[in-house]
């Protein structure tokens, strides 16, 4: 059998410490692990040539996230070229250059053994890594904001973490509709960046987030149409009182429970704040949960279309994938602390070895 690396999850790290500390990383490993290259008739082998790094990653690792196994390889999306398929696998062949997102962890391996309707193939023009940035980043800002929210011309959106992979991409979506006021919460190293990119007024996220509110209440006292919420938690409460009548606020993250690589307790309890059912009424406000593993599963069909509708405006020029910086499998301690500490600016990319990186830098 070959042999391959992957990134193992041993244990859950960070449940009880509030600093940084490398300590708390020691949950991660990179293993060599046999490959069994024994094919369904549905499935395809893929060498994997980079994978993407979500927030999902880091919930995973703190204990967040239910029904995970210990130990288990992480990792939600991973590209490369297909090197075997199964005899009933019409769709693809050896040499395709695919996608992967299965809606589950484990992919974060050199070469990977998954179904064949997991996979998309790349049209020429798109790179492996770029291709990364238009799966989880751009499928959640697209169903968030314009299939959930229905983000309508002439509108208001506010986008927290609006430098962030999910952010980027849902302020270049918002682009893609007439006259739409753009507005965003981001780290302040952030802020020029974001108005290069169309964000019209930029908000820093104060400790005490009333200022930050505060601050966004000063800029549009009228509110917001709609506000894409990736914090979760008494933040959102907050947040909410932003929205016009008819406003609506999509919570698709949970950002705000975790605090230096650990999560926050009482944060974890309050889902979404203390909105009431009685608020939303009188207000005629509405809240709604966006989670792109659930869609995958549950509506394919809409899955494949939105995916095929973000490589259309790729090719038109509509959306530029944004990557900030590239990790090999062994510096996934690093690639995940510049997640954590909100020091990115666009997707977080990990290879598997250095030939790969030093492939990535000479492009």
């Amino acid at each position: 059998m070959e042999e391959i690396q992957c990134i193992c999850l041993k244990s859950f790290g960070g449940l009880s410490s509030i600093q940084v500390s490398h300590e708390i990383y020691l949950s991660l490993k990179v293993e060599t692990r046999e490959f069994n290259a024994l094919l369904a008739d549905d499935e395809v082998i893929v060498r994997v040539e980079a994978c993407g790094v979500n927030f999902a990653d880091i919930y995973t690792r703190l204990g967040l996230m239910p029904d995970i196994s210990l130990p288990t390889v992480i990792g939600l999306e991973a590209s490369g070229v297909i090197e075997a398929v199964g005899p009933r696998v019409l769709d693809l062949k050896v040499g395709d250059r695919v996608l992967i997102h299965t809606g589950n962890h484990g992919l974060f391996q050199e070469k990977l053994k998954v179904q064949s309707r997991f996979c998309t193939v790349l049209p020429p023009g798109i790179g492996l890594q770029e291709a990364l940035v238009l799966c989880i980043n751009y499928l959640t800002a697209y169903f968030s904001l314009l299939k959930v929210g229905n983000l309508r011309e002439g509108e208001s959106v506010l986008i927290t973490s609006a430098g962030g992979g999910v952010g980027i991409a849902a302020v270049q979506l918002a682009r893609t509709v007439k006259n739409v006021n753009i507005a965003g919460i981001s780290s302040i190293h952030k802020h020029d960046f974001l108005k290069e990119m169309g964000v019209k007024q930029c908000v820093s996220a104060s400790q005490d987030f009333n200022e930050t509110v505060n601050a966004l209440n000063a800029i549009k006292p009228n509110g917001f149409d709609l506000i894409l919420d990736t914090y979760g938690g008494e933040a959102s409460s907050m947040l909410h009182r932003l929205l016009k009548p008819l406003g609506r606020r999509i919570i698709i993250g949970a950002s705000s429970f975790i605090i230096s690589n650990s999560i926050d307790k009482d944060a974890l309890t309050k889902t979404s704040g203390s909105i009431q059912i009685i608020q939303l009424i009188m207000e005629n406000t509405g809240v709604h949960g966006f989670n792109l593993t659930t869609l995958l599963d549950k509506s394919p069909s809409e899955y494949k279309k939105a995916m095929d509708f973000l490589i259309n405006l790729y090719k038109q020029q509509k959306i530029v994938p944004i990557i900030d910086s590239v990790f090999t499998f062994n510096e996934v301690t690093e690639a995940q602390k510049r997640l954590t500490d909100r020091q990115n600016i666009g997707k977080i990319i990990l290879v598997p070895n250095k030939l790969q990186l030093a492939k990535i830098i000479n492009i």
